[in-house]
Parts: structure tokens; sequence; C-alpha cells
């Protein structure tokens, strides 16, 4: 197994909403770090996106990740449209 790439309501109680009392779809994914930087985070998680157009058009899709995390931040510009919030 090289990681895993997961859809999940986000829990009221963590911070980064789009609405008030939360419950949007959350992406989130860990690979091992062999595998790291090859391209197969991008893959399984756009796959993931287009399964979700499909069956959920409607839902707003984040994604949270600390903004140290430069490899993550550039893989949620390569997901969305470039444009991500900035929540604390």
């Amino acid at each position: 197994m090289l990681g895993m790439v997961t859809l999940s309501r986000r829990g009221p109680e963590l911070p980064g909403h789009l609405h008030e009392g939360g419950g949007e779809l959350e992406l989130s994914y860990v690979f091992r770090a062999g595998a790291w930087g090859q391209g197969f985070a991008t893959e399984a998680a756009r796959a993931l996106l287009r399964c979700t157009a499909q069956q959920l058009a409607d839902q707003p899709i984040i994604i949270v990740t600390q903004l140290a995390n430069q490899a993550a931040l550039r893989l949620a510009h390569r997901l969305g449209d470039g444009d991500l919030a900035d929540v604390r």
C-alpha cells in the first residue's frame, strides 16, 4: 500500500469550515514517505473528486492543512481553482 485518500464529513468541533455548523466534505490523504513526490496523491485525489462530482455535485469539498506544508498547499492548488482560504 502506498497510501490512501478519503472523503468524509468534517466535524463541527474542528476549525476550517465554509458554513456555520460544518459538515462539509473534507478530502484527506496520507502516503508513505517513499511515495511522496511521484504524483500518486494527485492522481488518487483527482479520481476521488471526479467520482464525487458525479455523485454529490452540489457539495463543497475542503482540504485543511498547515500553511507550513508547502507540498500539501501545492497539491490543493492543483486540485482546486487555486483560490485557497487561510482559515486559522
